[in-house]
């Protein structure tokens, strides 16, 4: 399968991570070619499935440096983009007579953005404007990563491997050196990102173009796993998914939850209730969407409440669905008018991702999540005990009649597009 960006899937685990896109055309494949297109070799040899790779594979290239004494003895590849924003750039790499390579990000002379790796024994030799892991692997194997510390502009992305001399932090970044013909190292699964965090995701193997990976989920309940992710495209229409941003609380406050998200990162939000007699609630909008059937998704935590009240309305109608978090249930017997469907999953760790689908005029659609007591004759207005309510988790509203997985925003809509599926069967 093949699918123009991240998506994201349940793992092993039962948490929800991160399939990436990995912008680099041929990410096992280091033949000389156009830096447009692939790889672009100065200096450089490249001896094509020369070794086995950390996949077990006769997949890894050799590259070996000429005797020329330079600087440009690198590959260089175009797909940073020239967005300002967090890129992570990795490889595999082992040495073979030669003891380095730099991941660079090039920026200008004076301010590329790289680190150097040490392949003898897995550690951070140099860096400048950016942060760096190496992890080992095996065999001989370490996976290299970059992230750029600065959001500046950029678009080329280096791989160059050297001797072990020092980066010039005045000639972006590079090492001036000469090779032997014989001496290089071994490369493999190259990998580019771009994203709002510095997540060093799994690695995607890709074959010309830039391409996000095949999803296998698994049930978030009992861990089972469920086969192959194929999803139509979708759109998250909340522009701000795990942050407080556009997100208005009534009778309430929200604060960075002390309780893992099902990620397993640290971005969930808890809401406080205050102790004022009324409403205890969140909301947030998404502004006049052509009329359809819609679905909000949310993933819930319970704290001092186990009853939260699922709010998806328009135009002042204040319709929604109560949701029992100990029993694990939707309350109403019948859904309200407009209402297609609701549902509940559990999730490990006590959290649950409840949806309502319904079907809307156009006008500005209204998500929100209201706290209720589950007491029998109390609604929507009751004196607020000043505890923490629940916790919250990655908001979603998409056009469509069912949840799809999640999708991460963060100050505009995100689409993911389409699984693409190719059968090889004849």
């Amino acid at each position: 399968t093949s699918r123009a960006s991240s998506a994201t899937y349940v793992d092993s685990a039962g948490l929800v991570k991160t399939n990436p896109y990995n912008r680099v055309k041929y990410s096992e494949d280091f033949t000389n070619r156009n830096q447009i297109t692939g790889w672009s070799w100065t200096n450089f040899t490249i001896t094509p499935d020369a070794a086995v790779a950390p996949d077990g594979t006769q997949t890894a290239d050799l590259v070996v440096r000429n005797t020329v004494t330079t600087t440009d003895g690198l590959a260089s590849h175009v797909g940073w983009g020239s967005t300002d924003t967090i890129y992570n750039a990795s490889v595999y790499a082992k040495a073979n007579g030669l003891s380095h390579i730099s991941l660079i990000r090039y920026v200008g002379n004076t301010n590329c953005q790289g680190v150097s790796f040490n392949l003898i024994n897995g550690t951070i030799h140099d860096s400048q404007n950016a942060t760096g892991t190496i992890e080992d692997v095996g065999d001989g194997w370490y996976r290299c990563s970059i992230v750029n510390d600065t959001n500046t502009a950029a678009n080329h992305y280096f791989l160059q491997p050297h001797d072990g001399g020092t980066p010039n932090h005045n000639y972006r970044f590079r090492v001036s050196m000469a090779g032997n013909n014989s001496d290089g190292v071994y490369i493999w699964g190259a990998q580019l990102t771009r994203d709002v965090s510095s997540t060093l995701y799994e690695y995607v193997k890709t074959t010309g173009t830039g391409s996000g990976g095949p999803r296998y989920s698994h049930d978030p309940e009992t861990l089972t796993p469920t086969g192959l992710y194929l999803e139509p495209a979708a759109t998250n229409l909340i522009t701000h998914s795990n942050t407080t941003d556009n997100k208005f609380p009534v009778g309430g406050s929200y604060s960075t939850s002390s309780e893992t998200a099902p990620d397993g990162s640290t971005t969930a939000l808890t809401f406080t209730e205050d102790t004022s007699n009324g409403q205890h609630r969140y909301y947030e909008a998404v502004n006049t969407p052509p009329a359809g059937t819609y679905t909000f998704s949310i993933f819930v935590k319970a704290a001092n409440r186990d009853h939260v009240y699922l709010r998806f309305d328009y135009s002042g109608q204040f319709k929604g669905l109560t949701f029992d978090l100990t029993q694990e249930i939707q309350e109403e017997q019948n859904l309200p008018v407009d209402f297609l469907s609701a549902s509940i999953t559990k999730y490990p760790n006590g959290w649950y991702k409840l949806s309502a689908t319904r079907t809307t005029n156009g006008a500005t659609l209204y998500a929100a999540l209201e706290v209720r007591t589950g007491e029998s004759g109390v609604g929507q207005n009751f004196i607020g005990n000043g505890l923490p309510a629940f916790h919250q988790w990655g908001s979603q509203v998409e056009l469509g009649s069912y949840p799809t997985s999640y999708i991460y925003t963060s100050g505009s809509t995100v689409t993911r597009a389409a699984d693409v599926y190719t059968s090889t069967a004849n």
